[in-house]
């Protein structure tokens, strides 16, 4: 706000027979440069960038700002006020759609344009036609394909899921196990033992590999490690099978590459056997983690 000074002598407030000062304070100009945002789709987020740099220098992300996310609507046109002081520094803005789970699109054209003042109707959105540059273009479908792939399976995001040692059981309640720390293994020797850990995927998703978490410290030892399909018809298939992987003094892991397409009605188990030598921590066999890596496909979206 902008302060009107008022005279020193005030006689309402000693006699409180005057007149009040009819002055007032008077609101302070807004000073900025008004964005006009016209996105192709607006299921989409749009994130606005702001750079001091010329345009010559706009390629490093590092000289870029983040200036604001607008959540995705139903609206066609977007309406901000970036509001800077006033001077002749020219701003640089760029803007993109993104979306957590898809690839952002690439960048608008770099505009630029100095702060002028600003109407406080925010909702007035400036004209796509603008001489002074106060509007940035259309985010169109050539600015800004977010995804490429339509097959499932084939590419896409790939997560990993780990299954810790907590969840593995043996098959029978009364046989002994040890959990300490991240590992499982028997609480007896020389016995093999059959254990298993159950799990559920994503249906869409495709599997690719699974790895193994393991120690085995003398071929005396013995460990089985494998992945089953359970479907809704109480059936086992078996996808991957892996024996008595390599032994040595360290924690080491093995996998099995996979191709597996989870559909409706389908859950996965790992399992196998196991024989330790010894019971004590970091000896003989032990079974640590799963990893499951699979492909989240992405999909192909026409605008």
């Amino acid at each position: 706000m902008i302060p009107v000074v008022i005279p020193p002598s005030m006689p309402w407030l000693s006699t409180g027979g005057a007149q009040r000062p009819t002055t007032r304070r008077q609101p302070l100009a807004l000073t900025g440069v008004s964005i006009g945002l016209f996105p192709s789709n607006s299921q989409f987020i749009i994130e606005l960038q702001r750079s001091t740099q010329s345009s010559t220098g706009v390629g490093s992300s590092s000289k870029w700002l983040d200036e604001r996310f607008f959540s995705r609507g139903n609206n066609t046109e977007v309406a901000y006020n970036s509001v800077l002081p006033m001077s002749t520094q020219t701003y640089y803005w760029r803007a993109r759609q993104t979306m957590p789970g898809w690839n952002a699109g690439p960048w608008t054209t770099v505009l630029h344009a100095k702060p002028t003042y600003l109407t406080l109707a925010a909702r007035n959105v400036p004209s796509m036609a603008t001489t002074a540059l106060r509007a940035l273009r259309t985010i169109s479908t050539a600015d800004n394909t977010l995804t490429t792939a339509t097959k499932l399976g084939t590419t896409g995001v790939t997560k990993l899921l780990r299954i810790p040692a907590g969840v593995f059981l043996f098959n029978r309640t009364t046989q002994q196990a040890i959990y300490s720390f991240k590992i499982f293994k028997p609480g007896t020797t020389g016995v093999q033992r059959a254990w298993l850990g159950a799990f559920a995927m994503p249906v869409g998703v495709t599997i690719t590999d699974i790895k193994f978490g393991y120690l085995r410290t003398a071929t005396a030892s013995s460990l089985t490690l494998q992945l089953y399909r359970e479907s809704d018809t109480t059936s086992f298939v078996l996808l991957a099978s892996i024996t008595n992987p390599s032994t040595g003094a360290t924690y080491r892991s093995t996998h099995a590459a996979v191709s597996e397409l989870v559909t409706s009605g389908r859950s996965y188990l790992v399992g196998g056997t196991i024989k330790t030598t010894s019971t004590g921590v970091g000896k003989g066999a032990e079974l640590c983690y799963v990893d499951v890596s699979y492909v989240r496909s992405k999909v192909h979206f026409t605008y």
